[in-house]
């Protein structure tokens, strides 16, 4: 999930070419065969292929405006918000839903050519008890976001035409932690969304075993009704709070995947060193977790340095987007060559649209967070509110 400003734009660079080089020949290219010709005969928005001119108009139709760190401190002020309680007296089991019980993949076709149907605009406001969701439709692509107190934040994009399509690039840089654990075989994703990333590696890894959690039984509802996901008997999706549904998880994970926003922030106490520590047990002794982290404010600074306070090594990869996709690894990282390596051996043998061996060269240097505050479950909101004032301009 992601967030952004301007009128112009949900990426700064859309226009452009994408950084990463897909790999078209992916077996799972072709999904809905009817391409949408413009003025020219020329298919639009068939593939990876999308020209600038559409960007841009997309661009325009869905904007949002940033206001990540203020909402990081209401969010850790916010009654409804606050630290779940973690006591087995006080908390409900984890609500797994139902999978369908036709064998089916990943996801449902028939809900995707529906919505293909609908016209241009919004399709429709879903209100729950943690979101104000909206769903809209611009061509062939499907837009979900959260609002907050009038403003709209991006959460996930899908092209209702080619699954293997991630047209956020955070989220292409998410899947590089698939190079790091040496044979992957469970995932667990703490925040759904419009489900594009479980989706991918689901089509892409059919043998894959993915979770997929979230506290808001309506974000499900909405993947499923208006995305098309669907459950699997290797892909689960789970209605809980994500601290608590990993401190009761009984198996390790190879990857976890920490994605969870409400609206623009992430919830605070899934920010703390403890609950990072919580995070370290739960994975394999080659397995790591993966952040979606906003750049530009001394908060950004600070989920660094309580990040390495409980991991052994962190890797930072930029989207270019203004996101740090940041792979957390309870050992010290690998060596890059190992990392690369294994990154070319999967590519071989899974045959990514976004190609791992390119996805990992792309490494960035470790900023100095000597000074950035240390967050902790006791982390006042008073100082996170000091330290979103001291921030200075969000890039988002």
């Amino acid at each position: 999930m992601t967030f952004c400003t301007g009128k112009a734009s949900r990426n700064s660079n859309a226009g452009s070419p994408s950084a990463e080089t897909p790999n078209t020949t992916s077996p799972n290219t072709k999904f809905l065969n009817a391409p949408v010709l413009n003025g020219s005969s020329q298919p639009v928005g068939v593939g990876p292929a999308r020209s600038a001119q559409r960007r841009w108009s997309i661009l325009n139709r869905f904007s949002c405006i940033a206001v990540a760190w203020g909402t990081a401190g209401l969010v850790a002020l916010s009654p409804t918000l606050a630290p779940a309680q973690e006591t087995p007296a006080q908390q409900p089991p984890a609500q797994e839903i139902r999978p369908q019980a036709e064998p089916a993949g990943p996801v449902d076709i028939g809900v995707r050519e529906t919505m293909l149907k609908k016209p241009d605009g919004e399709v429709a406001r879903v209100k729950t008890k943690y979101n104000d969701i909206e769903i809209a439709k611009w061509r062939h692509e499907l837009v979900l976001s959260f609002h907050v107190r009038g403003s709209g934040h991006i959460e996930s994009i899908i092209n209702l035409r080619d699954p293997d399509e991630l047209p956020l690039h955070y989220t292409r840089k998410m899947t590089a932690a698939l190079a790091y654990p040496e044979n992957p075989q469970r995932i667990l994703m703490v925040g759904l969304g419009g489900g594009s990333i479980s989706t991918y590696l689901a089509r892409h890894m059919p043998n894959l075993r993915i979770d997929a959690v979230d506290i808001d039984p309506g974000v499900i509802d909405v993947a499923k009704n208006y995305f098309g996901l669907r459950q699997t008997d290797k892909v689960r999706f789970f209605v809980n709070d994500g601290r608590v549904f990993v401190r009761r998880a009984s198996e390790p994970y190879d990857i976890i995947v920490m994605d969870a926003f409400l609206g623009a922030a992430v919830p605070f106490h899934l920010l703390t060193r403890e609950f990072y520590a919580l995070l370290r047990e739960k994975l394999t002794p080659t397995g790591v977790a993966v952040f979606n982290v906003h750049e530009g404010t001394r908060f950004y600074l600070s989920t660094l340095k309580t990040l390495a306070s409980v991991f052994g090594g962190i890797h930072l990869y930029p989207s270019g987007r203004g996101e740090m996709i940041v792979v957390a690894l309870p050992e010290p990282a690998p060596n890059v060559e190992t990392i690369k390596t294994r990154a070319a051996a999967l590519q071989e043998t899974y045959k990514f649209r976004y190609a791992l061996p390119e996805l990992v060269e792309r490494l960035a240097a470790t900023p100095n967070f000597s000074d950035a505050v240390l967050l902790t479950d006791e982390f006042a909101p008073v100082d996170l509110q000091g330290m979103v004032n001291g921030s200075g301009k969000n890039r988002k």
